[in-house]
């Protein structure tokens, strides 16, 4: 077993040269999707935040179309692509080759179609640095070294009415983040080994659930299991999750994105990994751990898996007592 600890693992970017830095007069953009377009709607550095989902099948063709249209239409000087993949590569290159658009593009790595070369060529693994790096590439260096999401105060009156109507006022109490999505179930340790810990923790804390449409039927297995364990799957919207996670006194979780949110807090935080890789996944902060056994197949990424070895190895009881040394 190995614990993914520090968030150091990687310098801050420096400055490069030839390309100029943003004027304070530029004009942002955010393309993003539908579920995470809350924690951009109170954020006023962003003069314009536009959703975009696939789907599969024929919606999928037409949204692709929709999305090239879209960045023809708005003419955008330079376009940042933190998310560097395969489709968004695909857009850019369309955008490249047929319409000679646009001059000046940046991604994750130096590959086509972008424009903007990252002269470090140092591999880094940590999402949050990568991107830093990404936009130090345009000498722009970041005022932070923390992830920071604006949250209304809607949210937070909105968590501490659901805390007063469930009694949990000033009670302690764990996180479970129990689901995953749909198409990446091997990255969930499973609903059996959270009720086992649930037993564990059970004199010592309270027991939420939280999760999205795809994790109802994973927590509803858990919550039937104990009468005491509060289920709020698809019932906490995302942006307030994050005033929700700052309450929590430890945050059991596996690699998936809500998890990802517990960074903006101080809560201890334990993700569980198997298929994927802790130094890739784990979120960002000193308060998170990501542990995964050491097996040679680790790190496979498979969508199908006849053993699940790799987190069926982790028992509950090595998490609770990752709990009590915290």
């Amino acid at each position: 077993m190995r614990s993914i600890h520090s968030s150091k693992e990687y310098p801050s970017p420096k400055n490069y040269f030839g390309i100029p830095i943003l004027s304070t007069q530029t004009e942002l953009a955010l393309r993003t999707l539908s579920q995470w377009q809350c924690f951009f709607i109170n954020d006023k550095r962003f003069n314009n935040v536009w959703v975009s989902n696939f789907g599969s099948g024929l919606n999928n063709f037409i949204n692709s179309i929709k999305w090239i249209l879209k960045a023809l239409n708005n003419k955008y000087d330079l376009i940042i692509d933190f998310q560097t993949n395969d489709r968004s590569r695909i857009f850019l290159s369309i955008l490249r080759i047929f319409f000679q658009y646009p001059k000046l593009s940046i991604g994750n790595h130096f590959v086509f179609p972008y424009t903007i070369k990252i002269k470090n060529n140092i591999k880094i693994n940590q999402p949050f640095f990568r991107l830093k790096r990404t936009i130090g590439a345009l000498n722009i260096l970041p005022s932070r070294n923390d992830p920071k999401i604006i949250v209304p105060k809607k949210s937070e009156y909105t968590i501490n009415d659901l805390l007063k109507k469930s009694n949990l006022m000033n009670k302690k109490f764990v996180i479970f983040i129990p689901g995953s999505s749909k198409s990446n179930k091997l990255k969930r340790w499973g609903h059996k080994k959270f009720i086992q810990l649930s037993i564990l923790l059970d004199n010592d804390f309270k027991i939420i659930l939280v999760g999205g449409p795809d994790d109802i039927n994973e927590c509803k297995k858990i919550s039937n299991s104990n009468s005491k364990i509060y289920n709020f799957c698809n019932k906490i919207n995302l942006i307030d999750l994050i005033p929700f996670f700052k309450k929590a006194n430890y945050i059991i979780a596996n690699d998936t994105g809500p998890t990802h949110l517990t960074a903006c807090s101080n809560t201890k935080v334990i993700q569980i990994t198997g298929p994927t890789n802790p130094y890739k996944v784990k979120p960002f902060g000193e308060n998170i751990i990501s542990i995964q056994p050491d097996l040679e197949c680790k790190n496979c990424y498979q969508k199908v898996c006849t053993h699940h070895s790799c987190m069926q190895s982790i028992s509950p009881e090595y998490i609770h007592n990752l709990i009590m040394k915290i």
